[in-house]
């Protein structure tokens, strides 16, 4: 019974024994487990803090550029202003500059009648002074008898014939 009893112990000694190798080993399991997922949790966790970093980081550039395209755009609406304020002027004086090519123009229209007519005027002159149809005395008459002498004459192209004789 003896020899019994210490076999049993020493049995049981020997489960003990085997129990707790069991129980070391799945403990450095659980250990090396809970340990990797630390280490998971820490890179992730230095993961997390470099984005955060990053966030930050564009985020101070993003305000950054905020307030230097707020300034950009108040420049822009100055400059802007300025740019339809120098258009408008230059709408103004080119409306004066047509104004003043219109009145130019209508000068020069006239000046080119006045020019034709003394052309016509001195040609006709000579026309019926050569053919002694009458002398022009310019003192004693008027350039508008003179003008309806002319549009009474007709131009043949190589002179005028004139159809009313002034005396």
């Amino acid at each position: 019974v003896f020899a019994s009893l210490t076999e049993l112990q020493e049995k049981r000694i020997q489960v003990n024994d085997d129990q707790k190798q069991m129980f070391d080993i799945l403990f450095k399991r659980t250990l090396e487990r809970v340990d990797d997922q630390i280490l998971k949790f820490k890179a992730s966790l230095n993961d997390w803090k470099a984005v955060k970093v990053n966030l930050e980081t564009e985020t101070k550039q993003l305000n950054l550029k905020y307030a230097e395209g707020s300034r950009l755009g108040h420049d822009q609406k100055t400059i802007l202003s300025k740019v339809q304020a120098s258009q408008k002027e230059l709408e103004d004086k080119n409306f004066k500059l047509q104004e003043e090519n219109k009145q130019l123009k209508d000068l020069l229209s006239t000046r080119k009648r006045e020019a034709i007519k003394q052309g016509m005027l001195s040609r006709f002159l000579s026309d019926a002074e050569r053919d002694n149809i009458f002398q022009w005395d310019t003192a004693t008459n008027g350039t508008d008898e003179l003008e309806s002498v002319i549009a009474e004459s007709v131009d043949t192209g190589n002179g005028f014939v004139c159809k009313k004789i002034v005396t």
